[in-house]
């Protein structure tokens, strides 16, 4: 095999740069161009091979060329101690080479997403926290931070709409008191907060009931720029998943009524609701539906921000095609089993004095049967 190959300084300045000049092991960080001690400026840098330069050095065994081994994708920038730590022969099995490839991919990720951050990026963190099961569910600054980069938030508590006071039930006193909570906090807290001033930009954290979910997207202006974020249940994480292809929709008409007869629109997504499960006399009328193409409704569908702006697709073409095919459409019956960000869009995408009411409604496991809630638009 031909001697070792020493990276060149193009490469090495661009290793520099992928990692923020700190060092790339797992939980150091370390600022590699001043001494934390004396504070002096040094380049306290090691440029590490994660395959060895040379087969007898640590993980060397390798089919890469020497050419390859010189490569930005085979070197960390590490500091004196982590260099050392790596490529002692005593810890080489400690630091295989797919570990060392994951320190590497994970810190310069994060580089680059920390570095993407800038003046324009701030948003008002809009938090709406309700009962699962009965039990709180609190959202985290720190889950938020993480979701909302390159972003940033603009200050430290944004504004929180707090429903974990509503008492236990689902009668109506329930839900106009919910309504009241996010009206009085929308209006008092986040316009009175912001005084004539509109936000850029708004980030949306959500737990609660669907309906009062809808109610709260219904509240918000579709003229400030809005993200809207999904708990992944299946990491408890906030944080939009990139990887894996995109969720599709497809609209069905599964009744036909007469003409001037009432429309529903049932939303099976994170799971099935029957056209018999609607009440009689709304059953009888136009029902569409739109669902999951190819994919059974679950409540881990939703994993990427792209599933949810598949869905906006689907919801605006529905409602433009009833405007089309229901000249004088007033309102829709509207029954959802659905994630909340989609409830939130449902709501907020409502265009006012165009897009029929929604007539919102909740399957009411006392009595087993769903019960008309609230409207909104």
């Amino acid at each position: 095999m031909a001697s070792r190959i020493k990276p060149d300084g193009i490469t090495v300045l661009r290793l520099w740069v992928k990692a923020g000049g700190r060092c790339e092991f797992n939980g150091c960080n370390e600022y590699l161009l001043t001494d934390a001690l004396t504070l002096e400026e040094a380049n306290l840098a090691n440029v590490a091979h994660i395959v060895a330069a040379e087969p007898k050095g640590p993980r060397g065994e390798s089919e890469l060329s020497p050419e390859d081994r010189s490569k930005i994708e085979n070197l960390m920038l590490t500091c004196l101690v982590h260099h050392k730590v790596v490529d002692d022969k005593a810890l080489e099995k400690n630091f295989p080479v797919e570990l060392l490839q994951t320190y590497k991919k994970d810190h310069e990720k994060r580089i680059l997403e920390l570095t993407g951050i800038k003046e324009g990026n701030k948003t008002l963190v809009l938090r709406l926290k309700g009962k699962i099961a009965g039990e709180a569910v609190s959202i985290s600054n720190s889950q938020i931070k993480n979701a909302i980069l390159p972003r940033y938030m603009a200050d430290s508590t944004g504004v929180e709409i707090d429903l974990t006071s509503l008492p236990d039930g689902d009668d109506a006193s329930y839900w106009e008191t919910g309504k009241q909570i996010i009206t009085q906090n929308i209006g008092e807290i986040f316009r009175a907060r912001i005084g004539k001033q509109q936000p850029d930009h708004i980030s949306v954290f959500a737990i609660g009931p669907i309906p009062l979910l809808i109610f709260l997207g219904n509240q918000l202006s579709n003229a400030v720029e809005t993200d809207l974020y999904h708990l992944q249940k299946d990491i408890e994480n906030w944080t939009w998943k990139t990887d894996g292809g995109t969720v599709r929709y497809k609209t069905n008409l599964l009744s036909k009524g007469e003409e001037g007869s009432s429309i529903a629109l049932i939303l099976s997504l994170s799971g099935p609701i029957k056209v018999e499960d609607l009440p009689e006399d709304i059953r009888g009328g136009w029902v569409y539906e739109i669902t999951l193409d190819n994919m059974t409704p679950s409540k881990l569908f939703m994993r990427k921000r792209e599933d949810l702006l598949e869905f906006k697709k689907s919801y605006r073409e529905f409602l433009s095609k009833i405007r089309e095919q229901h000249h004088g459409v007033h309102e829709v019956h509207l029954f959802p089993a659905i994630p909340t960000p989609v409830a939130v869009m449902c709501g907020r995408d409502l265009i006012k004095k165009t897009d029929p009411e929604l007539i919102i409604y909740d399957f009411n496991k006392s009595k087993g049967v769903f019960v008309e809630i609230l409207s909104v638009n």
